[in-house]
């Protein structure tokens, strides 16, 4: 997610996104049961971006990948993203 840096965490799932026709991947820092804390198994937005933050968002797309976060990790999220 950092500009220029390849992630091959990013790479595969773009394959994936390509072998299924979508054109966006969206990742909220969430288990399937909305909890207010999830297990580190259920810490996707870490395992795709390095981030580990409790709050995030990403957004994959075919040649572009985002991610938000609050104010309590602007800097933390600068330093964490892969």
């Amino acid at each position: 997610m950092v500009e220029g840096h390849v992630n091959p965490k990013l790479d595969n799932i773009r394959g994936h996104m390509k072998a299924h026709g979508l054109d966006c991947f969206v990742c909220f820092h969430m288990d399937a049961h909305n909890s207010e804390y999830i297990a580190p198994c259920d810490e996707r937005i870490a395992f795709i971006s390095g981030f580990k933050g409790s709050n995030g968002l990403c957004v994959i797309t075919h040649d572009d990948a985002r991610m938000w976060t609050d104010g309590r990790y602007y800097l933390a999220a600068g330093k964490q993203l892969q």
